[in-house]
């Protein structure tokens, strides 16, 4: 699948996944500093398969407690013990997700 200009696609898309769709470019994370609950608006989030992906990066992160979805408000709720979300942040950026608090 070939990505328009100044558009990324998620590399497990295909034309016959339900989930496939150009993303956007991943713009600025702002996330509730410290520790606790952070919880990320996250525009692809609409189905298991991004559901899956964010799961397996954010359960791997150090500091990560506990991960609520939310696919119709298309939500994350991360509990965690870090004191910046920023590794948060970029763990779905790295999917290739877009994303804001």
């Amino acid at each position: 699948m070939v990505a328009e200009p100044g558009r990324s696609v998620s590399p497990a898309a295909t034309t016959d996944d339900c989930c496939a769709t150009s993303l956007p470019p991943a713009g600025p994370v702002t996330g509730a500093a410290g520790r606790g609950l952070s919880t990320f608006r996250v525009e692809e989030l609409d189905c298991a398969t991004e559901e899956k992906e964010l799961r397996e990066a954010l359960g791997g992160l150090a500091g990560v407690r506990t991960l609520s979805f939310d696919l119709v408000a298309r939500r994350v709720t991360v509990a965690h013990d870090l004191d910046s979300t920023e590794p948060i942040a970029q763990a779905i950026r790295d999917v290739g997700c877009a994303h804001r608090s």
